[in-house]
């Protein structure tokens, strides 16, 4: 193992610029002064595959008996870094339709095994370089990051989108949706499903270079700073979220989700504020929702976890951020498997942004969304050597391919849903990522 704790000022955004133009490059991070940022780039391997990935991460968990005992607590050292998409799914769940629909992603499954990687304590304020391996080809990217630290990083700039953002869905297209979601619910087929739309815009010219995608990012969290924010460049394609939302953590065989559901807009009046908040702590519907996932979850968890460990640590806790307040639980376990498929196959996606039960209302949510969720609602982060995990949802994510911005934004449906309510609250969560994009038109989103 090699490592060196940088005598730097720079922040981890201004280190993670010296090498943003390297291919893989990726950046997860806290958003916070308590948690821990990790980004690099130039992986030893990538896999499309849980199976790959589960032979890797097995092969290699013999390095954590190396660690020097300061990265003892160290929450990554070593391992995979990536995506699941939302549609993954349908790899390993035969009940669910084959249908192709429009965008979509190259792969489902895409994560980079990465050795050599920054680090930063936002508690100790301190970053770290480190390599788990010492051969030749670690030692050559190890010098080259440390070289790329004392270099200018690439400067930020301005990025003003010039082109009308656009939803697949009229407002009459959308209540059409809701409503024979709502069918399904007074059928007894299902107690809440989460829909979305799908906005897009053309980027033309301006996201050819990987500093144009990063210095939106930096728009974005400036904005709304997210404990679970993330920025991947894989290829031609730039994953940009702010997710408020965790998936899974899982720590020395413990296992832990946090599912949101309740959402309202943030007021600049401080009494309106509070009454938003006060609103939705006491909304009857915001609370029956948020219950049935968290009773959804509970279920998921016991499927991998041992009789009896699973509990619900945190219930219905108020998160607010910058633009919107929401309703958020946790919920632990002791696991019984280590095995990445398993835990995977489980869980994945999350109750929180499909519905209850789960597996019909995914085939609701194929029959009704016109549109590939893609990385929207999937997942991003990382899995380490010693079996640590922690991923998001990618929920606030902006994705950019083929010439475009793609950003689905939903909501949770139940019996009690207005089409009017849940068309706006959509709008309310993608207002930070219409203000990172500086749109400056004025027109609502979808209003046609």
């Amino acid at each position: 193992m090699k490592w060196v704790r940088l005598r730097t000022d720079r922040s981890p955004c201004e280190l993670f610029r010296t090498i943003v133009d390297l291919p893989y490059c990726f950046f997860l991070d806290s958003s916070d002064d308590h948690g821990f940022s990790i980004w690099s780039a130039c992986p030893q391997a990538l896999y499309d595959s849980l199976g790959e990935m589960e032979a890797e991460l097995c092969n290699r968990g013999a390095l954590e008996k190396n660690l020097p005992s300061e990265f003892q607590e160290f929450p990554f050292m070593g391992g995979g870094v990536g995506w699941i998409s939302y549609d993954a799914v349908r790899l390993w769940e035969p009940k669910l339709s084959g249908v192709k629909k429009n965008p979509k992603l190259p792969q489902n499954i895409c994560f980079g095994r990465y050795d050599t990687f920054f680090i930063h304590d936002h508690r100790q304020k301190a970053t770290y370089l480190i390599s788990v391996e010492e051969r030749e080809n670690d030692v050559e990217k190890f010098n080259l990051f440390q070289d790329r630290c004392s270099s200018r990083p690439v400067e930020p700039k301005p990025f003003v989108l010039e082109v009308d953002v656009e939803s697949n869905m009229t407002f009459a297209q959308y209540e059409r949706m809701l409503q024979q979601a709502l069918f399904y619910i007074r059928q007894g087929e299902i107690y809440q499903v989460n829909l979305s739309q799908c906005f897009s815009a053309d980027f033309s010219t301006h996201l050819t270079q990987s500093e144009n995608a990063w210095s939106i990012y930096e728009q974005l969290r400036k904005i709304n700073p997210a404990p679970f924010s993330a920025y991947i460049h894989f290829n031609d394609v730039h994953i940009l979220s702010v997710s408020p939302e965790r998936f899974l953590k899982i720590d020395r065989g413990r296992i832990q989700t946090q599912p949101i559901k309740g959402t309202v807009p943030r007021a600049k009046n401080p009494l309106e504020d509070e009454g938003l908040k006060q609103t939705l702590c006491n909304s009857e519907k915001n609370l029956a929702e948020h219950r049935m996932i968290v009773d959804l979850e509970r279920n998921d968890l016991g499927k991998i976890c041992r009789t009896g460990s699973v509990r619900v640590t945190k219930d219905i806790e108020l998160l607010s951020l910058p633009s919107v307040h929401h309703l958020v639980s946790t919920i632990e376990g002791q696991l019984c498997t280590q095995r990445l498929s398993d835990i995977v196959c489980a869980t994945f996606p999350g109750g929180s942004i499909t519905g209850a039960p789960k597996l019909r209302a995914m085939q609701i949510i194929d029959e009704l969304e016109p549109h590939a969720r893609m990385i929207y609602t999937g997942s991003l982060g990382y899995m380490d050597y010693r079996g640590q995990w922690d991923l998001n949802i990618a929920i606030r994510t902006l994705l950019a391919m083929n010439g475009k911005f793609y950003f689905p934004m939903g909501g949770g449906i139940v019996s009690d849903s207005h089409p009017r309510e849940e068309f706006e609250e959509t709008l309310h969560k993608g207002k930070t990522l219409m203000a990172a994009l500086q749109y400056q038109n004025g027109r609502r989103f979808n209003e046609r």
